[in-house]
């Protein structure tokens, strides 16, 4: 006897050329600068202001970045600007900001040297791809962080973009190895099934290039009146506009937002063909909602981004610390402060811009050309630039007067979308209820039903129900995401409750429904490693259900996928139970694959390398029960080869090992456990005997058979509860068949003919029913007379 193996109830930003750390870039050693006490070892980056070299200070033998300012010619304003971010960086000191630790002059050029971050750029890891929310959110409240400091210290940066935060390692980047992060981020809820390409570096974030910041009191001594300075897909409206007197710490605030964005979506909130027509979208456009991109990010997330990116500064958080705040609350699973955005507000917001845009898009054209665009916007042409913002104000001042023209065109969009709000609700609103009926009233009730008595009947009606209703969902929302992840979920379910009651093509018929989905969700959303562990998953029962029902070419076509599949996804997660229960299944087939070809060697390894994986799972959660009764079936899976193998000496100490395991457990008997106790007694009468001690075996069989007689008073209709009692009685008979004892093996063996006779009655058999029952009849047929 060996009991059975355990089974399973758009467009990217291209990193802009003046981020203070670039690819490195081959110079000559003509190019490479003689700055006194420091030896240059390469140029690392070119940008608008100057270069960048690695370099490392002899006396401090310590590594550094060198920003040196070169081509000024006759520029002052050039020198002051540069002058002015090592000022301002100088007088940081935060672990989220690159820190400046000397600043000089070298052959007429100034330079500062700041310190010397090996990973690269957050642009050149996000590289167009999203990442999952909880990194994304932990990132940008690092970056805002820094920026608190630098708002309270007075100092605004003005071009915060993916370009300009510095990660500390590439190779962590690239490789996705566990991040740094603290062990509460790490163990937070939201997306956890998520793939984590980026580490979270928690307090090495960095933010550099403070070469378009300036202090409050500056105001506007440097940047001229029309000069817009920044990085346009990352820059707020006030700063896009000109307008240098209202540029203050919220427009930080704006730019946190877009990286923000850009992290959880893989592009900027707008980027147009050409920074002329992306400033002119950040001034009169509405950004997509982050959740319109990403269906799966949290709503929570969605708001936070989108409150950043309010056209008007006073919408906004009030401070980059108020957002370090609030992502902070969604990564500790608390309500944030941030509140969506209403429908109607987003209806106005619509109806008041659309009267403006036409005269926007040509005053700001006008006014743009007027000053010169050059990589973003060219500087010059003072005086166009001027007139063009007096047109812009007098378009605004236009704009109030067409209000009242446009206000009962508003009223109509307003009621016309609070109409369609209203019948989205109330439709969504059924669709939730009838999917937590589902839940609370079937999948939940029947799985507490398992473990009551005579409640067969009720399970069995409850899931023709979810049946019925998992089909009407099908048809009322096909293509809806929300629905169908439901639907694959409730399917699996289904199934898995099915093949409980012994409905083994119910059961097969409702995973294949689930993987048709799954195979669906997974074509829509690849990067959703959640998607694939389900497909691996639905694979594996299938192949085990094939295998039930005498499908065997079906049960090893779904067995390679599932065990292709779950290998590939280990790589990247090696301590996940869903994969690592899976990976046994195939160590399962090669060991039964190894018992058919009588290869006893290969077979206990096969069968050592199974048990292995249930020890690793245990020791990941000592005090989960079920772990620990999964390591014990695994166990005696051992014991059963063991046993069979002629090695009982062998098994008897592992089989006591167990059995002290389970004994020392307090917890309360569910049906799982009382059959794993019956198994140890079935197991213990089979080690027994193999030690030919009969008596002492007939009374462990008998205790089996007892404990299995009581679970099928409690669960009558409990299909492989009968199968495993007709077994019990069957090794009684063969226990005094075999040792020419036919008296006393005849009682049990027709105790086990009993059983297995009802299964053909209650159309519930199957091959190895029917092959036990072969055997049992001919242990009871009459010897044939020589």
């Amino acid at each position: 006897m060996m009991p059975e193996p355990v089974t399973i109830d758009a467009l990217p930003e291209t990193p802009p050329a003046n981020s203070t750390i670039a690819d490195p870039v081959t110079a000559t050693r003509s190019d490479v600068p003689d700055i006194p006490g420091y030896d240059i070892d390469e140029l690392i980056g070119r940008g608008g202001m100057g270069r960048v070299y690695k370099a490392r200070h002899r006396g401090l033998n310590r590594v550094v970045a060198i920003k040196l300012l070169i081509g000024t010619g006759d520029d002052p304003q050039m020198v002051t600007r540069f002058e002015q971010e090592a000022k301002a960086v100088a007088s940081l000191h935060h672990p989220n900001i690159a820190q400046i630790f000397d600043t000089g002059t070298a052959n007429g050029s100034p330079y500062y040297a700041m310190e010397y971050i090996a990973g690269g750029s957050l642009a050149e890891a996000l590289a167009g791809k999203p990442l999952p929310p909880p990194e994304a959110a932990r990132i940008v409240e690092a970056i805002a962080r820094g920026m608190q400091h630098a708002h309270e210290n007075g100092i605004i940066h003005r071009d915060l973009k993916p370009g300009n935060i510095l990660l500390p390692n590439a190779d962590r980047v690239r490789t996705g190895e566990p991040n740094a992060g603290t062990k509460k981020d790490n163990e937070t809820a939201h997306g956890s099934g998520s793939e984590s390409r980026l580490p979270t570096f928690e307090l090495e974030v960095k933010v550099a290039d403070f070469g378009l910041a300036k202090r409050f009191a500056d105001e506007a001594k440097i940047t001229r009146t029309g000069e817009i300075l920044g990085t346009p897909s990352y820059m707020a409206p006030e700063q896009a506009s000109g307008i240098v007197t209202g540029i203050g710490p919220p427009a930080d605030v704006y730019a946190l937002g877009a990286i923000l964005y850009e992290c959880l979506t893989g592009r900027p909130p707008f980027a147009g063909p050409d920074a002329v027509q992306t400033v002119l979208q950040v001034l009169s456009m509405e950004p997509v909602p982050p959740r319109q991109l990403q269906p799966r990010l949290p709503a929570d997330l969605n708001t936070i981004c989108l409150k950043c990116l309010e056209k008007s500064p006073r919408k906004r958080y009030a401070s980059a610390g108020e957002l370090a705040e609030d992502l902070r609350r969604f990564l500790d699973n608390r309500p944030i402060i941030a509140r969506p955005v209403r429908p109607w507000e987003r209806a106005w917001k619509w109806s008041r811009r659309k009267p403006w845009q036409a005269a926007a898009v040509a005053l700001a054209g006008f006014m743009l050309i007027g000053a010169g665009v050059g990589v973003y916007l060219l500087q010059g042409a003072y005086r166009e630039t001027k007139s063009a913002n007096g047109l812009l104000t007098q378009s605004n001042i236009d704009l109030a007067a067409q209000k009242k023209e446009t206000d009962s065109a508003n009223e109509l969009l307003k009621k016309a979308n609070d109409d369609l709000i209203a019948q989205k609700r109330e439709a969504d609103m059924v669709i939730k209820l009838a999917l937590e009926d589902l839940d609370k009233f079937t999948y939940d009730v029947v799985k507490k039903l398992g473990d009551m008595p005579n409640t067969e009947t009720i399970q069995r009606d409850l899931l023709d129900d979810a049946r019925k209703s998992l089909a009407e969902l099908d048809k009322l929302r096909p293509k809806d995401y929300a629905v169908r992840e439901y639907s694959m979920v409730g399917y699996d379910k289904l199934a898995v409750a099915e093949n409980r009651l012994g409905r083994y093509p119910a059961a097969l018929e409702s995973e294949r429904r689930a993987l048709q989905l799954a195979d669906e969700l997974v074509a829509e959303h690849p990067e959703e490693k959640a998607f694939q562990i389900k497909q691996a998953r639905y694979h594996s029962l299938i192949s085990l259900l094939s295998a039930r029902l005498g499908q065997a070419e079906e049960s090893a076509k779904h067995l390679k996928i599932s065990h292709e599949m779950s290998q590939r996804l280990l790589k990247d997660d090696p301590d996940n139970e869903e994969l690592l229960k899976l990976s046994t299944l195939s160590i399962a087939k090669e060991y039964q694959d190894a018992l058919a070809a009588k290869d006893d060697k290969r077979a206990e390894a096969g069968i050592r390398q199974y048990v292995a994986v249930y020890e690793h799972l245990a020791k990941l959660a000592p005090a989960n029960l079920d772990r620990a009764l999964d390591l014990a079936q695994a166990q005696m899976l051992l014991v059963g080869f063991f046993t069979s193998h002629r090695r009982p000496k062998e098994a008897a100490p592992l089989l006591e090992n167990i059995q002290k395991n389970l004994g020392a457990r307090t917890e309360p008997s569910s049906m799982r456990f009382r059959k794993m106790k019956a198994s140890l007694e079935w197991t213990r009468g089979d080690v027994l005997a193999a030690l030919n001690q009969n008596p002492e075996a007939e009374t462990a069989y008998l205790a089996a058979a007892k404990e299995y007689e009581s679970l099928l008073t409690d669960y009558p209709k409990t299909r492989d509860l009968r199968l495993t009692l007709a077994q019990v009685y069957w090794n009684l008979g063969q226990l005094w068949y075999f040792t020419m004892q036919p008296a006393k093996a005849r009682p049990h063996l027709l105790k086990a003919k009993a059983i297995l006779e009802q299964f053909a009655a209650d159309k519930l058999e199957d091959d190895q029913s029917k092959t036990i029952l072969g055997y049992v009849e001919q242990m009871l047929a009459p010897p044939v007379k020589k």
